[in-house]
């Protein structure tokens, strides 16, 4: 299941048929402005994983072998919330647990939420939004720092009545 949705996402992330030209105006979140805040209102700031444990506390690590980067992966899981790192570098976060509420440009967002909002702060990705054969839709919203963009996203799903069903923020390293 969570091996269809990363596939889900990263072909989103790349589909030849759906990019933009470059003269076309992106909704962009700045990647400083991103903070993950869990209920006891801890903050995570997509840093390391000594930071992600000092806010969120400790949990289960998996490790494996990277074979898209090189080196060892390390996934922290939590309930609602599971972040990937390479060696010791932030690649992911992946949210799924109400719990959590997600900071982006000073908005603020979490699962269950309707979609109005989305639609009000980020209208050019809520245009743009994609529609899949099981009826969610994804959204995509561009990383950056400034007026310079990263090779990285905020990456939305709503499920079919327009409720935020996940969110997935990361480097896009295909």
């Amino acid at each position: 299941m969570l091996t269809s949705i990363f596939i889900l996402i990263i072909s989103f992330l790349h589909p030849k048929e759906n990019q933009q030209p470059a003269t076309q105006k992106y909704n962009t979140v700045d990647n400083k402005s991103i903070h993950i805040k869990n209920g006891g209102n801890a903050a995570y700031s997509l840093g390391s994983a000594a930071q992600l444990q000092k806010a969120f506390g400790k949990t289960t690590i998996s490790k494996q072998n990277d074979e898209m980067l090189g080196g060892y992966a390390y996934t922290h899981k939590y309930k609602g919330l599971k972040v990937y790192f390479n060696e010791k570098e932030f690649e992911d976060v992946t949210i799924t647990g109400s719990q959590y509420q997600v900071y982006l440009n000073g908005e603020v967002f979490k699962i269950g939420d309707n979609d109005v909002k989305l639609k009000k702060v980020f209208p050019l990705a809520y245009a743009e939004r994609s529609t899949e054969p099981d009826h969610t839709r994804i959204l995509r919203i561009q990383m950056g720092h400034g007026k310079v963009l990263d090779d990285a996203a905020v990456v939305i799903t709503l499920s079919a009545k327009g409720a935020i069903s996940g969110i997935w923020i990361g480097n896009d390293n295909s």
